[in-house]
């Protein structure tokens, strides 16, 4: 089991609104928590909902990556900084939009290499900034990366907030936002729900260890889970809305499984993007029901933003982290503030019978019709949702 080709995930690290670390994410998933609520942080806004890590306190980007790179390189079992020619770093840190004009604005580039000690060929830093698609992207790219033989380990980091009045008053002039639930602020955000009318915003970071089936057999660390495939694509068409016949979409679905080597029927999960955003819901749920075919009825779909808010650049690997105990036979955590199922989808509830998942995939879809899909296949880590084992 040892071929080059093959790349593991051997660490993770996460700061959520769910919890300070990942085995916090893990917990706050398998219960179903709800983390919006109202915030002062967005008195003056169009809307008020947020899902925040600390409420009540500014954001800190670089504190956060900084925080789920550490938690991640130590679940690995490796040492901070690392340090040698043959790791490498990639990083998608989202702007910090101040409401104040004077605030410092973090550099994406803060998380500085020179002080980590990284100095992989090639790749030493890339950054991705393709939306909400980006904290996936980059596991597209160091997975691409390790296969060519790039480097031996790759930690990706990512991190945001856009819970902030600019941010908020932007996705508002779009019609983006969901509105508050009159009965439970908590039960705002409502993906593949009949009455779904957005997303609530959200903050936080994860990161994730990457490193070659020989790294990892090499210092004989537990294997969380395998990249088995993935994918991108780009709609070419709006900078803000999906293109609504799905086509790129449906490309990336179904290139991320043929490289993984799997059909739909190998799947045991589909991690949705799910924003609760009426046409996105409607145009994700049409492509997974073509991809899936027969297997629609069957194949549990869900997705997380009902309890953690939208990470926008941090959402796609922070939701990866969240599906790594599905893989290890914890169950799969309930689609919250689901109601009235509208997908011809089967969408997932707490199920200890959905513990035998093998295989999931992990979708994100952002903003200017970026997409990007990743296969996991189940690795050798004893992960339980109150944490490692």
């Amino acid at each position: 089991m040892n071929e080059p080709s093959r790349v593991a995930i051997t660490g993770c690290g996460a700061i959520t609104p769910l919890g300070p670390d990942a085995p916090g994410l893990w917990a706050g998933l398998a219960n179903g928590r709800l983390a919006v609520r109202r915030t002062e942080r967005l008195a003056s806004a169009p809307v008020d909902l947020a899902a925040e890590v600390e409420p009540g306190r500014p954001a800190d980007l670089m504190g956060w990556a900084r925080g789920a790179l550490k938690e991640a390189l130590h679940d690995a079992g490796l040492d901070w900084p690392p340090k040698g020619n043959r790791a490498a770093l990639g990083l998608s840190i989202g702007w910090h939009w101040p409401d104040n004009p004077s605030e410092a604005v973090p550099s994406p580039l803060g998380m500085d290499p020179a002080d980590l000690g990284w100095q992989g060929p090639d790749e030493s830093v890339f950054n991705s900034y393709s939306a909400c698609a980006a904290g996936l992207q980059l596991v597209e790219e160091a997975a691409r990366c390790i296969r060519l033989g790039h480097a031996d380990l790759i930690v990706v980091v990512a991190s945001d907030s856009r819970v902030n009045r600019a941010a908020v008053e932007g996705y508002a002039r779009l019609g983006a936002l969901a509105a508050p639930w009159p009965s439970d602020p908590a039960a705002s955000c409502r993906p593949f729900d009949r009455e779904r009318s957005g997303f609530v915003v959200g903050e936080g970071a994860a990161a994730l260890v990457l490193e070659s089936a020989a790294s990892a057999a090499a210092r004989r660390v537990t294997v969380r889970a395998w990249v088995a495939g993935a994918a991108s694509s780009c709609d070419a068409g709006s900078p803000v809305a999906p293109d609504p016949a799905g086509a790129a979409a449906e490309n990336c679905v179904r290139l991320a499984l043929a490289r993984a080597g799997l059909g739909p029927g190998d799947l045991g999960y589909i991690n949705a993007h799910g924003t609760g955003t009426p046409l996105n819901d409607r145009v994700e749920a049409d492509v997974l029901a073509r991809v899936l075919g027969p297997e629609a009825g069957r194949v549990p779909c869900g997705s997380f933003k009902s309890m953690l808010g939208h990470l926008a650049m941090a959402c796609g690997l922070v939701e990866l982290v969240g599906c790594l105990p599905i893989l290890a036979g914890t169950g799969i955590p309930k689609n919250r503030n689901l109601d009235q199922p509208d997908a011809p989808l089967r969408l997932s509830g707490w199920d200890a019978g959905d513990s035998k998942v093998s295989a999931l995939m992990k979708l994100s879809f952002g903003f200017g019709g970026m997409n990007t899909g990743v296969v996991l296949t189940r690795g050798e880590s004893g992960i339980s949702a109150g944490g490692v084992s």
